[in-house]
């Protein structure tokens, strides 16, 4: 069976996802910094839609994903809200300087998360060895494993995924693939073996010139409406097949 999860960081995308029947969403804020932890409000909102899994993200700030001991308990803290707030699910990733799977730091953020889903985040592409972190992260206990194979994008990582896939097979860790995810490689990646796809469905606002009343800037993507919709109705047809 295939799962869809969309990437939500505003009302109207976890309004678009739970209309248009999603699985799962993650939420989060500022995407264009790789994503960052979601407000209360966001939470409590996509939880009281209904929609089956809601994720959060848990990092407190951008950038890369080694972390100072002060940002892990803010880490801990911010699980705790998330559980408190109704969410199923937390995706989490920390890094050393080396850009290994810090074990340390993800052990504390597991045993934070007990009892919750634990999706590691795609840190895991940053690693020299993909395939040895996700059996690092399989050992913690994670559940679910977001990733482009490593890639920038699932469409040059298609290989990678593949493989992890397989490597996953058995230990209980589902491979979910994520980063450039649309409808038209949905198809070659579910025969490399994925069953998990993650992405926004964001579409630039690019027909638009005016600049946001106020603030000089102009907005630059939302999550689509008919895109995720097109999405889900594609799921529904390799699942019924």
């Amino acid at each position: 069976m295939i799962e869809i999860e969309i990437c939500c960081t505003d009302v109207a995308s976890v309004a678009a996802a739970a209309s248009a029947g999603v699985d799962r969403v993650e939420l989060c804020a500022d995407i264009a910094a790789g994503g960052v932890t979601p407000s209360a409000g966001l939470i409590q909102f996509a939880v009281r839609r209904g929609i089956p899994s809601v994720n959060v993200l848990i990092r407190p700030r951008g950038g890369n994903f080694v972390y100072s001991s002060e940002e892990v308990e803010v880490m801990v803290a911010d699980i705790t809200e998330a559980r408190r707030l109704g969410a199923t699910g937390v995706v989490i990733g920390a890094l050393t300087s080396e850009k290994k799977i810090d074990l340390v730091v993800m052990r504390r953020l597991c045993e934070a998360a007990e009892g919750l889903e634990r999706i590691v985040s795609r840190a895991i592409d940053l690693t020299p060895d993909p395939l040895k972190a996700l059996e690092e992260v399989a050992a913690l206990g994670c559940h679910r494993v977001l990733t482009s194979g490593g890639a920038v994008s699932v469409d040059t990582g298609a290989e990678m995924l593949r493989r992890m896939t397989v490597r996953a097979a058995g230990s209980g860790v589902v491979i979910m693939a994520g980063g450039g995810v649309r409808p038209h490689n949905i198809p070659l990646l579910r025969e490399h073996g994925v069953r998990a796809f993650h992405t926004t469905a964001h579409v630039s606002w690019s027909h638009l010139t005016e600049k946001v009343a106020g603030f000089g800037c102009y907005p630059g993507s939302y999550s689509d409406p008919a895109t995720i919709a097109e999405i889900v109705a594609l799921r529904d047809t390799f699942n019924n097949i």
